[in-house]
């Protein structure tokens, strides 16, 4: 577990999290916006990456389901634009709860908080 530096499994957790919810790979000015606010990379290539490898890193959870105020939700049909920012909470404590141990780096707020801070840019980049 310990194998990986907590700051790379960060950027690996957080990108690869945003690709499986884009379900493709963002524009390089989106990705360099959420770089800027969320530090994860050296510049926004960095994290093209664990973008495109998301689906394979959450392969397993892709057919669960999330409770958001709208009711069920799958993994797969999340969409970052009608999330309302309790549901991107529980957004974030889902993927933190069920993240591999390979990939943990802190208490499970502290990863759900990341993909919360995540969620609510991509929803403003909307």
């Amino acid at each position: 577990m310990e194998v990986l530096p907590r700051r790379f499994k960060r950027l690996l957790y957080v990108s690869s999290v945003m690709g499986l919810i884009l379900k493709q790979i963002p524009e390089t000015s989106l990705v360099d916006k959420i770089n800027q606010k969320l530090h994860l990379a050296y510049g926004a290539v960095g994290m093209l990456f664990p973008i495109y490898i998301g689906s394979i890193i959450w392969r397993s959870l892709i057919n669960n389901v999330i409770r958001l105020d709208s009711g069920l939700v799958s993994v797969d049909n999340l969409n970052p634009k009608e999330l309302s920012e309790i549901d991107c909470w529980r957004t974030g404590l889902f993927f933190a709860r069920n993240t591999p141990m390979w990939l943990q780096y802190g208490s499970d707020d502290l990863m759900a908080a990341d993909i919360h801070d995540m969620l609510m840019l991509l929803e403003d980049a909307a």
